[in-house]
């Protein structure tokens, strides 16, 4: 009898166990999948997000909202990414209209910082505002051109040369980030399912040896 109660006990013991694996298993897939997944997600966002900034219409010159006033503070501002958040630069100018007017990417790489710094506070300028109004999914105001009477420290060309530049990057590669950013999101799940795979590739061989030699 004791035997007997040893026995059931022991194959509950073994059903449970069981059980308790298959249960890992489930949870270890589904959160692979998941991954996987969300690396296709973001890969697909990359792409469509590049192609709508190579596809934008540059606003024309005509187009720009005209700002005028004195300045009454400026800032620039560089922050490298995170975990909550992602990179930005900018540098911005205060009006005394009370407005935050902002210079991003690549019109900071034509602007003369310098040269305007040393205007000083209080200066009266001119500013072209750019709405984005021609890119889908993009809606950031920024300036693209300063100038105060005849000195510019941003010219609209310039601008305009950095923002066809960065078309062209993008054009360039767009399939290759659509690859590279999902992988570094699903390398881990790849790697696992390939091992996976190669063990059981190696057992169904060492299998069909046994069954060869009897």
């Amino acid at each position: 009898m004791k035997w007997r109660k040893y026995s059931y006990l022991g194959v509950y013991a073994s059903r449970l166990e069981k059980k308790r694996m298959r249960r890992k298993k489930i949870i270890l897939w589904g959160f692979i999948v998941v991954d996987i997944l969300i690396g296709i997600y973001v890969g697909i966002f990359d792409l469509v997000n590049t192609e709508q900034i190579i596809k934008g219409r540059i606003t024309p010159k005509e187009e720009l909202i005209i700002e005028e006033g004195f300045v009454t503070s400026w800032k620039y501002v560089y922050r490298t990414g995170g975990k909550h958040r992602k990179s930005e630069e900018y540098f911005s100018i205060g009006l005394d209209n009370g407005k935050i007017y902002k210079i991003y990417s690549y019109g900071i790489k034509a602007f003369e910082q310098e040269k305007f710094e040393a205007l000083g506070m209080g200066s009266f300028v001119t500013l072209l505002v750019d709405e984005n109004k021609g890119y889908e999914g993009r809606e950031r105001i920024e300036v693209a051109e300063i100038s105060s009477g005849d000195t510019y420290f941003l010219k609209y060309e310039d601008y305009i040369y950095q923002k066809q530049q960065e078309k062209k990057f993008l054009s360039k590669i767009k399939w290759l980030s659509a690859i590279l950013v999902p992988l570094a999101l699903v390398w881990w799940p790849l790697i696992f399912i390939f091992i996976v795979w190669k063990q059981k590739r190696k057992g169904h061989y060492t299998k069909k040896k046994f069954y060869l030699k009897d």
